[in-house]
């Protein structure tokens, strides 16, 4: 066996063109790179690949990016670390949402039906829920963890053994669940809802008629909403709405089995600043409401 290049973690695949040159991909860079000898050239830039929720931790952004996970220095825009995936080996998984607890990060992947604990400052994961019921999106709620998930439809509270308490199954397509007020705040994808819900289940609409909400996050007493179906970021405050960004639309579901908001269109709020995701274009976005 001939050792032809050393390469980063994540590749997925290569071929030969007629000239007998190789091309490499990476699912974790979302790169190709052309092998030739002892050097690589960059037919494709790695970097951010497919982004989806967001997380701010200190002074950094923490980015899901399905098969990596990524941190970018707020300030200087430059990457901090990643993590990258390898496919049923590592224990990071493929992560589609992200939320902050407290000196963790919160990683949700509806792709491996998990929530896991990262330790960001050493990149371990020190907790793992297995065989959940296709979550979408997570967040610290007192004492234990809500999870929005597909599969049944509801917003339950995960707890530290592992089981579910439903907190409520009221809903299509529960998506983006964050903290709010005493309780917590839940976007519905298909009935274009957002949708505030108390510490008991008891259920308060606050917007409907939206077109896809997915990503929300809360500025004062204003919410944020992103549309995976328009791009659109809207403003909603004393029930007047205003689209205050246009992004790409994001990436459809491929069947019924999978979560609507598919590749979760990310949002979330640090000091007056909204930040998004935006898959098509594989950046992220800072945007002053």
């Amino acid at each position: 066996m001939v050792t032809i290049a050393n390469l980063l973690t994540g590749l997925d695949n290569f071929a030969f063109n007629d000239k007998d040159e190789i091309f490499v991909s990476s699912y974790a860079d979302g790169s190709i790179l052309k092998v030739n000898g002892d050097n690589t050239e960059e037919i494709l830039p790695g970097g951010i690949s497919h982004p989806g929720g967001l997380a701010v931790y200190k002074d950094s952004l923490v980015i899901a990016d399905i098969q990596s996970v990524r941190s970018f220095n707020i300030d200087n825009r430059n990457q901090d670390w990643v993590l990258r995936n390898i496919f049923r080996a590592s224990p990071l998984g493929a992560n589609t949402s992200a939320a902050i607890l407290d000196d963790y990060v919160l990683l949700t992947s509806w792709v491996d039906n998990t929530v896991k604990i990262l330790n960001p400052e050493n990149g371990k994961i020190v907790k793992s829920f297995e065989g959940l019921n296709i979550p979408v999106s997570t967040a610290k709620f007192k004492d234990s963890y809500a999870v929005a998930l597909h599969g049944n439809s509801s917003i339950s509270i995960l707890n530290d053994d592992g089981s579910l308490d439903i907190l409520s199954d009221d809903f299509d397509s529960p998506t983006h669940v964050i903290p709010y007020k005493d309780g917590l705040l839940v976007s519905d994808r298909n009935r274009g809802e957002v949708v505030m819900i108390s510490s008991s289940g008891d259920k308060n609409i606050l917007i409907s008629g939206l077109d896809s909400p997915e990503g929300i996050a809360v500025i004062d007493e204003t919410i944020f909403v992103y549309e995976g179906d328009t791009g659109e970021i809207k403003s909603i405050s004393d029930n007047k709405i205003s689209v205050i960004a246009n992004l790409s639309a994001g990436s459809p579901a491929a069947s019924p089995l999978q979560p609507p908001s598919m590749v979760f269109n990310g949002l979330v709020a640090h000091e007056g600043y909204l930040y998004a995701t935006d898959e098509m274009k594989r950046s992220i976005f800072k945007i002053l409401p």
